[in-house]
């Protein structure tokens, strides 16, 4: 876009924000080389962002703006600030990130009134003493500078609260700090310290220390004097031990040491009764990574449950400990291609020419010997699970396929890569179990030779170990795989792993049962049996059970945690025998009725009381939906072609929407088809679409399987379509995330006038990142406008996210280094992000919205009142601590993509005021102000 584009376009929108009196201007990545000298017309105007603009140096005009509170200017060029900057006396927050200052302006040193300065990512080698006359300083981030000591004129900053000193060249602790008695939080990640002093004692206030990424050996005992500690980062140091003082944090609520090297840790770590969360990835502690992971939630970030890690290691110590010895090896490949036959020579067993298919999955073990040639012979158990080809059951390989595993994938020498499917097994693979060693496996060497790129293969899946072929039935090369799955176990880390003796019987109890299910009460009992009496013990061990596929138990769904599947081949066979039920396909066409079920599981291995169970799997495996009380749906065993009453002329003139994939699997069309089930249209479906309607528009959604794309296409007024393929999107993009970055779609518009010729979506926002207005497609011969196909989509949660990438938005070593949070108190940017400057965007600003949105908003409001129920223990009922607890909010929306995406869409949707309306909290005006740095232009 030209440089007088860009200045007439911010010039529209400081008229706006004249018209209607503004008091907040966003000015935020535009390229503007200048401003217009019509800002100081904006005599109201309390916060100007100015971030991620091109100014060299600060316009004195800015300084004209009197009743200023907030100014951002990260992300300039600015090398100095004009001396006129001291006028803007009612300053309270600045934010000088990412320029090119090499010394921090004396003159700002003048801001009597500010409170939080940000001035992260610039040069600065010192910090000047003057720096002192800020005695109302409260928050100080000076991040990713190059600072290597701090002056004594910082201990007169009495009420800093919060010191942000990240990737700085500190060798030691400069001691000034301790006397800052406010202090709350210090974060010192990415320096070079070794060890702390004695004095750091004194920050009796502080409750969050971040320590990550330093060249610590041992945690200084002085640490845990902190009594009012809540926060301690202590990962990627090269700490091995915990001193047992670590018991004096009683007010400890989350630890972070993962990535150390740790062996052990101190039993009196069970007294710290108010730890929410424990991070301990990644060191040489005995405890199997399926328990470590509960030590947080759905991200490091947030809350798990460290007493199952707690309870685990206390009974590994106390009981006793056994080696597990087990691995399981997944055997995955087309049908036909020879799985089961290949199982039977790895048990030593004769070739069937006649061998029947699998249904479902079927489990076989062997031993072996895993150091043949040594004196101490390591005998470890191989559990085999061959799975049935049937793609219709790919579904459930999520639930199955896990990372404590070696992968055979077997495919036939005679076939094709495509007709192996090579491509979309492994990347099945890699979705659900990225670490695993995958050795591919040539079958039928007798009739043809294994004829691979395997040096690509390589390069592009890196977990393939080896390519071996062999011959079923000539029983080829069977001793050379098994030498080489040896290899891989050996090579895998938890091989080794040694459970608790209590927690070993047990297993082998469950498998000695001989059942194909218990009740969970069962369960219990038989723990209490072997001393495991308390709940979450148990809960601990069937969840570990679970993850190394020795049981199967769902005990956070309601709907089927009261069963304890022993033997997954049962519940497997019994959803085979329902979708292998040839009349559900000619006669009933994928509608299946409950009294069905009886005819098609017999009774002695399924009883009626266990049917409502197997139905309750297959929904949480999303093969079936319920159609009312009595039937379900099963898409895939829908009729392959749509009905003939369907008429597609309706969609000639709709929005479109299209995903091209590498790989194509025919359970992403069918699981949306479950997902989007309420708004199924008139029993409208087939194996590959459905028409669906939310009342106000109708969308005809099909899948080509043999081209590898989805299609959709909605009806309907453009603003109620626009929302309607939101949902629609939403629902895919839920769907394709279970699967690896590899099989993601590109995503497509096509053209409204040319319909065959669609636009890459990323490529959009990328040109609109760039500021292009329009470009000819390729295979079109006339320019079209980028903001036109834009504004047809409704962006949701991917997009932003994908917005930012593109952007390129600060960050430094992985972590951001500026949350507006950090910057703004309160306040509403909304005037920048005008996409067509027009009043309509204003009517948001006053909190005007369409009916559309309110769900939208209300989920948002949610979320934040989620959050907020969490943490308001956590912080007092102060202005400062509501402007800590909005900051830590802000970051944690910030790391959670859907909900940052939500909260970012009900901004721009709901507006402001009418947003304040729905937390209706104190702490909202400082949420608010934190997400506005998320947006960009519509």
């Amino acid at each position: 876009m030209a440089k007088d584009a860009v200045y007439q376009r911010a010039l529209e929108k400081i008229r706006q924000a004249k018209q209607i009196s503004a008091t907040e201007l966003n000015l935020d990545g535009m390229k503007l080389t200048e401003l217009p000298p019509e800002i100081a017309q904006l005599t109201n105007l309390q916060n100007l962002v100015l971030r991620s603009n091109q100014l060299t140096a600060l316009p004195e005009v800015i300084t004209q703006l009197s009743n200023l509170r907030t100014l951002a200017l990260s992300g300039n060029q600015l090398t100095e600030l004009p001396p006129e900057i001291v006028q803007l006396t009612n300053l309270q927050r600045l934010d000088l990130s990412r320029n090119q200052l090499t010394t921090l302006p004396e003159v700002i040193t003048q801001l009597s009134n500010l409170q939080i300065l940000a001035f992260i990512g610039n040069q600065l080698t010192t910090l000047p003493e003057v720096i002192a006359q800020l005695s109302n300083l409260r928050t100080l981030a000076l991040s990713g500078n190059q600072l290597t000591t701090l002056p004594e004129g910082i201990t007169q900053l009495s009420n800093l609260q919060a010191l942000y000193l990240s990737f700085n060249q500190l060798t030691t602790l400069p001691e000034v700090i301790t006397q800052l008695s406010n202090l709350q939080t210090l974060v010192l990640r990415g320096n070079q310290l070794t060890a702390l002093p004695e004095a750091i004692t004194q920050l009796t206030n502080l409750q969050r220390l971040d320590l990550s990424r330093n060249q610590l050996t041992a945690l200084p005992e002085v640490i845990t004097q902190l009594s009012s500690l809540q926060t301690l980062v202590l990962s990627r140091n090269q700490l091995t031990a915990l001193p047992e003082a670590i018991t004096q944090l009683t007010n400890l609520q989350r630890l972070d040491l993962s990535r150390n090297q740790l062996t052990t840790l101190p039993e009196v770590i069970a007294s710290l009764k108010q730890l929410r969360r424990l991070v301990l990835q990644d060191n040489r502690l005995p405890i199997p990574e399926e328990i470590i992971y509960k030590g947080w939630g759905k991200s490091k970030l947030s809350d798990g449950n460290p007493r199952a890690i707690i309870d685990y290691y206390l009974d590994y110590l106390t009981q006793g400990r056994q080696p597990l010895n087990e691995v399981k090896m997944i055997l995955v490949g087309q049908g036909t291609v020879g799985k089961t036959s290949l199982v039977k020579r790895l048990c030593k067993e004769e070739f069937d020419p006649s061998e029947t298919k699998t249904d479902g999955i079927v489990i076989r073990d062997i031993k072996l010997n895993l150091s043949p040639q040594s004196h101490h012979n390591h005998i470890v158990q191989l559990n085999i699970w061959d799975f049935g080809g049937q793609e219709i059951m790919h579904a459930t390989h999520q639930f199955f396929l896990t990372n404590r595993s070696v992968y055979l994938l077997l495919i036939n020498n005679r076939n094709s890569e495509e007709e192996n499917r090579l491509e979309y097994w492994l990347n099945t693979i890699e979705s659900f179990a990225s670490n695993s060693p995958v050795i591919i496996v040539g079958n039928k060497s007798d009739e043809h030779p294994l004829d691979l790129n395997e040096k690509d293969l390589k390069q592009k899946y890196p977990n393939i170990k080896a390519f071996i072929s062999i011959s079923c039935k000539e029983n080829t090369c069977i001793e050379e795989l098994l030498q080489k799955i040896c290899h891989e176990i050996k090579a895998l880390p938890h091989v080794g792993d040694f459970l608790p003796k209590h927690w070993f019987d047990v297993k082998e109890r469950l498998e000695n049962l001989n059942k194909n299910y218990i009740p969970y009460e069962e369960y219990a009992d038989i723990c209490s049996e072997n001393s495991i009496t308390e709940d979450d013990k148990q809960k601990s061990l069937v969840s570990l059970l679970h993850d190394l596929g020795i049981v199967l138990n769902f005990h956070d769904d309601p709907n089927v945690n009261d069963t304890h599947v022993i033997n997954p081949e049962w519940l497997t066979a019994g959803i085979y025998r329902i979708i292998n039920y040839s009349d559900l396909t000619t006669k009933f066409k994928g509608i299946l009725s409950f009294d069905l079920l009886a005819k098609i599981l017999p009774n002695n291995d399924y009883p009626a009381h266990k049917h409502k169970f197997i139905i309750a799997m297959m929904k949480k495996f999303e093969l079936c939906l319920d159609l009312n009380g009595d039937d379900l749906l099963i898409p895939n065993l829908l009729p392959k072609s749509a009905p003939e009453s369907l008429d597609e002329t309706q969609w000639q003139d709709s929005l479109r929407f299209e995903y091209h994939y590498l790989i194509l699997s025919q359970s992403i069309i069918s699981r949306f088809i479950v997902k989007m089930h309420d708004y199924i249209a008139n029993k409208i479906w087939w194996r590959t679409g459905v028409v669906l309607s939310d009342g106000k528009n109708q969308a005809l959604v099909k899948a080509d399987l043999y081209d590898k794309k989805i299609f959709i296409a909605i009806n309907g007024t453009a603003h109620t379509r626009r929302d309607f393929l939101a949902a629609i999107r939403s629902c895919f993009n839920s769907i394709n995330k279970t699967f690896s970055e590899k099989s993601q779609p590109e995503e497509k518009i096509p053209l409204p006038n040319n319909p065959k010729i669609a636009v890459s979506y990323q490529h959009l926002l990328t040109l609109e990142c760039k500021g292009f207005e329009d470009f000819i497609p390729e295979g079109a011969e006339d320019p079209v406008s980028v903001f036109e196909l834009l504004s047809s989509i409704k962006p949701i949660p991917s997009d932003q996210e994908n917005f930012d990438r593109i952007r390129g938005d600060m960050h430094f070593h992985g972590e951001t280094i500026v949350n507006m949070s950090d910057i703004q108190q309160s306040g509403n940017f909304g005037i920048g992000h005008m996409s067509d400057g027009t009043l309509k965007d204003n009517a948001k600003a006053v909190g005007q919205y369409n009916e559309a949105s309110s769900q939208n908003l209300a989920q948002a409001a949610q979320d934040i009142k989620a959050l907020i129920d969490q943490l308001e223990g956590d912080y007092a009922s102060t202005p400062m601590g509501n402007m800590q607890m909005g900051t830590e909010i802000v970051t944690r929306i910030d790391q959670n993509q859907t909900i940052k995406g939500r909260v970012v869409n009900a901004l721009k949707e709901a507006g402001v005021e009418t947003f304040k309306q729905a937390i209706s909290h104190p702490v909202a005006a400082i949420v608010i102000a934190g997400v506005e740095g998320f947006l960009e232009a519509d």
